[in-house]
């Protein structure tokens, strides 16, 4: 769980000994957009900001974030005022028409531009460990979770759904505290490179029923060889991947 105070439009970490009220106000769930991603706590590369159909709580502004992994997987990140079982399918369908964006698209999405995108991608992942594993496709952070969809997301965690719910609390001074609690979140197994490029070698190692290394194999091509210089691919000047000798893919 992670707890935050309102201020000023600004969210700090706060202290415990409040009472949560009934529903979040607009004007913190646009904080919480804004600082959405301390709140995920995953390294995402954010790309652009979409969408204003009203399912965000400040109707005015963007709730949907298209952003990438460090593994090179593009994801979305939503702000939901309230999650039901219709915005969840339109969630998960504005997913995977997102995971279908080349890097072309994405270069010509950045605000900085194609140029920009490929110098700050590359920084951003020559600053993280190499060999990444993906994460899930879809993070959704909302006011609320109707109780008929809860079930589903028990099911989703799994699929690469990760929901966050948020709470707001009040003080008895006028402070205002905002929570978050992680109902359903994916687990990604912690499995070393070592461990996992000696299974890939050798897959009689690896027991049929061992799911989770199962997982960790598919990420990593074969033979071992990562897709780029730091395990996922670089971006040439032209916002296309390249590959090790730096040739496009």
């Amino acid at each position: 769980m992670l707890l935050f105070e309102y201020d000023a439009g600004h969210l700090y970490a706060a202290r415990l000994g409040t009472t949560p009220s009934r529903e979040v106000d607009p004007e913190v769930m646009d904080a919480v957009r804004d600082s959405v991603l301390e709140i995920v706590g995953r390294p995402l590369f954010p790309v652009q900001w979409q969408g204003s159909e009203g399912t965000h709580a400040a109707p005015a502004e963007p709730h949907r974030l298209v952003a990438m992994d460090p593994s090179g997987q593009v994801v979305s990140v939503e702000v939901l005022g309230a999650l039901d079982s219709v915005s969840l399918v339109a969630a998960l369908a504005r997913s995977g028409r997102t995971a279908g964006l080349g890097w072309v698209d994405l270069a010509a999405m950045y605000p900085r531009g194609a140029g920009a995108f490929r110098r700050d991608w590359n920084a951003f992942r020559e600053s993280l460990p190499p060999r990444p594993i993906p994460g899930p496709r879809l993070y959704v952070v909302t006011g609320a979770i109707h109780h008929d969809v809860r079930p589903a997301l028990e099911m989703l965690a799994d699929s690469g759904v990760e929901v966050y719910e948020v709470a707001q609390r009040e003080s008895t001074d006028g402070r205002t505290f905002v929570e978050i609690t992680e109902p359903f979140r994916v687990t990604i197994p912690t499995v070393s490179a070592v461990a996992a490029l000696s299974a890939g070698h050798r897959p009689d190692l690896v027991a049929v029923g061992d799911e989770q290394v199962q997982r960790v194999l598919t990420a990593i091509p074969d033979g071992g060889a990562p897709v780029g210089p730091e395990g996922a691919p670089r971006v040439s000047d032209g916002g296309a991947p390249v590959g090790p000798e730096g040739a496009p893919r």
